[in-house]
């Protein structure tokens, strides 16, 4: 199970966070104001999260001025993008073969990720990961 932190406990303990798709959308439409609450240091996504923000639910590449107006977005919120770490591939592997694992491939590796790397991930949908165990979400 899962273990749900709050923002404020999250911002004091770890050095980073890690960025669900979701938080990255709502921000760019602000609708949240959760941002400003992460320093920039500690503000960290997925490129697995980025293709996610870039594309449509069935997989379709948004329109290249919406493309180009969310990757300055990114850039002026210092939001550091990174690869998968070493480690998310074994994480991943645990993952895939647990009959409650997160069932979206993004939301899977991000679980990974957040686990390898002990990063909490900050998500508006927490019941993806509820059933993921050693890993922490930052609920907004």
């Amino acid at each position: 199970m899962a273990d749900k932190l709050d923002l404020e406990v999250a911002v004091g303990r770890y050095n980073r966070l890690l960025l669900d798709t979701n938080l990255l959308i709502h921000e760019f439409k602000r609708q949240a104001n959760v941002l400003a609450k992460i320093p920039r240091p500690q503000r960290v996504t997925s490129l697995v999260a980025v293709w996610e923000f870039v594309h449509l639910q069935g997989g379709q590449l948004i329109a290249e001025d919406e493309r180009t107006a969310r990757r300055t977005w990114v850039d002026q919120q210092q939001i550091r993008l990174e690869w998968l770490s070493p480690k998310s591939e074994h994480a991943f592997r645990n993952l895939v073969w647990r009959a409650n694992f997160p069932h979206g491939v993004v939301d899977c590796l991000l679980a990974a990720e957040s686990m390898s790397r002990r990063w909490p991930l900050v998500t508006r949908n927490t019941k993806h990961f509820d059933d993921v165990p050693g890993m922490y979400v930052v609920p907004y």
